[in-house]
């Protein structure tokens, strides 16, 4: 389904149960209801040609619609059509990665970032750090909130050499 060139992405468009297959061609995305070639059942245009696109349920109606980043600005839709945007966000910075989905359980999609904290510093690290935190931050609720839905520490990348001052990466 659509040309080398586009973006695909999918989502449950029709609220059926099952994710279908849409893509972003410049700024229009063709959205398709099957799992099928052949053309699209919906096509609009949305956003500027160089945006990412993203899909979510946003306002819980148990169907996806689309939205696109641009930065640390996410612009979301809760129709299948272009035209103004339904809600604007800014949070996070443009190089986070960001996930979509229900961190809540209020059935409509907010995104979450993974953050890295480095280092975590405790008495059993003295003099040097040995673990980072990686945490992945929902933003819930209307106006978004921050809080940690998943927390996981690691190996910090870095220990001492045998030389003073001179880090060695492992």
């Amino acid at each position: 389904y659509g040309q080398a060139a586009d973006t695909p992405f999918a989502g449950d468009w029709d609220g059926d149960g099952k994710d279908t297959v849409a893509v972003k061609r410049g700024n229009e995305f063709l959205v398709k209801n099957s799992l099928s070639g052949g053309p699209a059942d919906l096509a609009f245009k949305y956003g500027r040609a160089d945006d990412t696109a993203i899909a979510g349920d946003w306002n819980g109606d148990g169907k996806d619609t689309v939205g696109v980043r641009r930065g640390n600005v996410y612009h979301l839709t809760d129709a299948l059509k272009g035209g103004v945007s339904t809600d604007v966000r800014t949070f996070g910075q443009a190089s986070d990665v960001v996930a979509f989905g229900d961190w809540d359980g209020n059935k409509s999609d907010t995104p979450a970032v993974v953050t890295t904290k480095c280092p975590l510093r405790s008495a059993a690290s003295r003099p040097a750090p040995r673990a980072c935190a990686e945490s992945i931050r929902a933003f819930t609720g209307s106006p978004y909130r921050s809080r940690c839905v998943s927390q996981i520490r690691r190996p910090h990348p870095i220990r001492r050499s045998a030389e003073p001052g001179v880090p060695s990466i492992r």
